[in-house]
């Protein structure tokens, strides 16, 4: 078994991610329906509820 330090360095986190990314696939049609706002689901990121 080799035992030198070969630089790499790997570690496991158990937190939920916190960034989170949403596409609108149709940007035109919420425009072009009138559509003055949207709202995303509710998701948890760093231990709060959000929504967009």
């Amino acid at each position: 078994m080799d035992t030198k330090d070969d630089g790499i360095s790997r570690s496991i986190l158990e937190a939920s991610p916190v960034h989170y990314i949403m596409k609108i696939q149709s940007f035109s049609l919420l425009t072009s329906n009138s559509i003055e706002r949207y709202e995303s689901g509710k998701f948890e990121a760093g231990g709060y509820k959000w929504y967009t």
